[in-house]
């Protein structure tokens, strides 16, 4: 079944009568240029950088024409919509139109310069005086941007930001340049050789870092466009970030090779700082104070019977200190220690029980031969 047509239609009995065609308004048809949606508004702003003067009026122009004719509202500034009479029915229209176009343009201009601009009638009038103040002959221009492009380096820059400064400079230029409207292939060689020499002008201002991937580019034939150049050499680019992320990845893990190497090295130096034997070979005491070579205290015998017979075998003997360890002893001990120890053993002997003895025996020791680490120094040894 056929769909049901709707009776809102004002033109539903033309195709019965073309004569009953109902005419709709400019004002309303979505694509005449006197069209105003409910969304625009005088508040609007079309372009993002505000005209501030001849440095920016010709990127800023181009800009503000792509906007206007995006809204159809171009006719406006470029005097193709001529203003009707008082009594023409579009007249109502048309001045609502060129006002909203005024104030676009008013938003997209610097206030110092918007100031000068408020007397004029027609936004065409304001189109134009912009362009006859600051559009500049084309001869200083044209020098300018070229000298330009000649000193223009990527230097510290990277590849996009060179790249959209190079473009914005050649677009420039090119727009200075009257292109022929004709459709014969000289045209078309025209346009490839200015793509060329925007190709050219790129590479030449690489660094030297690029040379490699500019020779490849140089070989191809034929020369590729300058955004095919663009996207080869923003991947070059990509590949490099890459490879100095993996370098600095294995740099990192050497240092903490490094950092672990000295670790352990200051720990070992930290361990060859104790007290060494030369005698014995043990860590803990020096052989001033070795007990293979002065004899044992009172109460102290080695772990093992070999170790026993290793120490009867050198000549010395689980005694006090002899005569032969006297000289060492008499060195590091005081005569206040001295005194101390004789003492300490006449006591003991005499009155002390053997469990008693030994842990008294150790404690006097300490306070007068430094401090005693027992096993951690003596391991050799343990208490009877």
């Amino acid at each position: 079944m056929a769909p049901r047509r709707s009776n809102n239609n004002p033109n539903r009995f033309a195709e019965l009568d073309p004569s009953m065609a109902v005419v709709q308004a400019p004002f309303e048809d979505t694509s005449s240029p006197y069209y105003l949606h409910n969304n625009e508004n005088p508040g609007t702003v079309l372009v993002t950088t505000p005209l501030s003067g001849s440095n920016n009026y010709h990127s800023w122009s181009r800009a503000m024409l792509t906007a206007l004719d995006a809204k159809n509202k171009a006719g406006f500034v470029d005097g193709s919509i001529s203003r009707p009479t008082n009594d023409d029915l579009l007249f109502a229209a048309w001045k609502r139109c060129n006002s909203m176009v005024k104030s676009w343009l008013f938003n997209a201009i610097c206030k110092e310069i918007t100031t000068s601009l408020l007397c004029f009638q027609t936004a065409a009038e304001i189109w134009t005086d912009l362009k006859s103040r600051f559009m500049q002959s084309d001869g200083p221009r044209v020098f300018e941007i070229k000298k330009s492009l000649a000193m223009l380096q990527q230097g510290a820059l990277d590849i996009n930001t060179y790249y959209t400064k190079m473009k914005v400079l050649w677009d420039e230029l090119e727009g200075y340049d009257e292109i022929p409207e004709c459709t014969c292939p000289a045209l078309q060689t025209w346009t490839t050789r200015q793509q060329k020499e925007a190709v050219l002008q790129f590479l030449m201002g690489l660094n030297d870092s690029y040379s490699s991937i500019r020779g490849q580019i140089l070989l191809m034939e034929p020369l590729p466009s300058l955004s095919k150049v663009f996207s080869l050499v923003i991947q070059e680019e990509r590949q490099r970030k890459i490879s100095t992320g993996v370098s600095t990845i294995d740099s990192s893990s050497v240092g903490d090779i490094n950092s672990l190497t000295n670790a352990a090295f200051t720990a070992s130096k930290f361990r060859s700082n104790k007290p060494f034997c030369t005698h014995c070979n043990r860590v803990g005491h020096t052989i001033d104070k070795c007990y293979k070579i002065h004899g044992f205290p009172a109460g102290l015998k080695a772990k093992s019977s070999s170790y026993c017979r290793d120490s009867q075998s050198k000549g010395h003997s689980h005694t006090p200190p002899s005569a032969t360890g006297h000289n060492s002893l008499e060195r590091s001990l005081t005569n206040a220690q001295w005194q101390q120890l004789v003492t300490l053993l006449n006591s003991q002997s005499q009155h002390s029980k053997p469990a008693t003895q030994d842990s008294t025996a150790l404690a006097s020791l300490s306070s007068f031969s430094g401090s005693y680490s027992g096993g951690d120094d003596w391991d050799g040894y343990k208490a009877c």
